[in-house]
């Protein structure tokens, strides 16, 4: 399965996954297209981006409240028949399978016992980094997640569609975007404040770093 040649260097030639340098240290190809897939069959596997729903806007902006979610624990309430938002950025990492699907997610919990539906939005504007590409205009994008039996506290992820996801862009992008609940829409029918917890993206990953820090970051 591998052999040392005489440079001292073990390569894995049956396996095609690289070779290792005099001090043990395994080489892999940088290539765009090459990484470590997992399971049976093989496949990119899969990673979160994660942002905290931390920044909220001011003056006319419409923030949702920070508030009790339960015993010590708070949280920012999003409430029932408005609007309420806040702003999250994403990076994406040097692991990324570019142009991938992404997909877009709220961690999010009820702290009452009705039922109704919930109307979540996502408004997102992406440019490559480096100089190489200008934010076009935005793109929304709706869940409605239906809670019909009692949910207290219970943690929620609330996901879009496969037609819902954008392909997963160049690495150093950035990934700008609105994260609201739509509560003044008629579709909105649950009575009663939600906390959104954190705003996520599921992406896959090559499970390896890029060979550059700046493009071209797959080789010369």
């Amino acid at each position: 399965m591998t052999s040392l040649s005489g440079d001292g260097v073990t390569r894995y030639a049956n396996l095609g996954v690289g070779s290792r340098d005099g001090g043990g240290n395994i080489i892999l190809p940088g290539n765009a297209d090459q990484g470590l897939k997992v399971g049976d069959p093989a496949g990119w596997g899969w990673r979160d981006m994660t942002a905290d729903l931390t920044r909220v806007g001011g003056g006319g902006n419409n923030p949702p409240t920070w508030a009790n979610f339960r015993d010590g624990i708070d949280a920012w309430r999003f409430g029932a028949g408005v609007l309420d938002m806040v702003w999250v950025t994403f990076h994406p990492n040097h692991d990324v399978v570019e142009g991938a699907p992404c997909y877009p997610h709220i961690h999010w919990a009820p702290n009452t016992t009705s039922t109704g539906v919930v109307r979540w939005g996502v408004e997102y504007i992406i440019a490559k980094g480096h100089d190489q590409e200008a934010f076009p205009a935005s793109t929304t994008i709706y869940f409605e997640p239906e809670i019909t039996v009692n949910k207290q506290y219970q943690h929620i992820i609330t996901e879009c569609s496969d037609a819902q996801a954008f392909p997963m862009p160049e690495v150093d992008s950035l990934i700008m975007m609105r994260v609201f609940r739509d509560g003044a829409h008629a579709n909105d029918t649950f009575p009663d404040g939600v906390f959104g917890l954190t705003a996520d993206l599921h992406y896959q990953s090559t499970n390896m770093a890029t060979v550059n820090k700046a493009p071209n970051f797959y080789g010369a």
